[in-house]
């Protein structure tokens, strides 16, 4: 496995942490995001608000492709929304994670 794809693999990195190469946590990070720009590949966040809710299970995603131009401040604002709701017996929960696209390739 190449360097490069170790980086991607493994990261992002957290502050603090030290490399035998001799940079910072952002520069490295910053480096990641070029690697991964560079093999055109795309992310995008992922915000979802989770709960039970008069007895339901909840789970609403928030993506850019679904209509949410800012999924995650669209997001917040559900959960502001909701926060006095007395129907939510757990939650409102607010989740994120970023999704990494590539393109399909032969196996």
């Amino acid at each position: 496995m190449s360097i490069a794809d170790q980086i991607i693999e493994q990261g992002p990195f957290p502050p603090g942490e030290t490399f035998t190469v001799h940079c910072s946590p952002a520069e490295i990070n910053e480096l990641r995001a070029e690697l991964i720009t560079g093999r055109g590949v795309s992310r995008y966040e992922e915000w979802r608000v989770t709960g039970t809710w008069t007895g339901q299970l909840l789970e609403k995603t928030f993506l850019p492709d679904d209509g949410y131009s800012q999924p995650e401040t669209d997001a917040r604002a559900f959960i502001a929304r909701q926060a006095n709701d007395p129907n939510w017996t757990d939650g409102p929960h607010l989740h994120k994670r970023t999704v990494t696209v590539t393109d399909w390739e032969d196996a």
